[in-house]
């Protein structure tokens, strides 16, 4: 298209972002997964936090770096069966 910056908003994304936004997509929709089983929980009784899903429910180790002013988000692969479940079920 004339004018077009970007052919989507994930090719913007990985402009901003500096890599592949395919990772942070699927994320989003998995967090939106975590949402809805989080808020079936009775309250009072406990959850796992996002990160802990991510390691028990889909093998993925989440790593936040905060130094340098910015934030990173970059991630280790710890079981690689359930990270495939990850990808399959969220994937674009």
């Amino acid at each position: 298209m004339k004018n077009e910056y970007y052919n989507s908003p994930a090719a913007r994304l990985d402009t901003i972002i500096g890599g592949d936004s395919s990772h942070y997509i699927r994320l989003r929709k998995c967090k939106e997964e975590y949402d809805r089983l989080a808020d079936a929980v009775e309250i009072g009784q406990g959850f796992l936090t996002f990160e802990d899903f991510m390691r028990e429910w889909y093998g993925v180790k989440m790593i936040m770096d905060t130094g340098d002013g910015g934030i990173s988000l970059d991630y280790e692969v710890i079981n690689e069966q359930k990270y495939m479940l990850f990808i399959l079920k969220f994937g674009s």
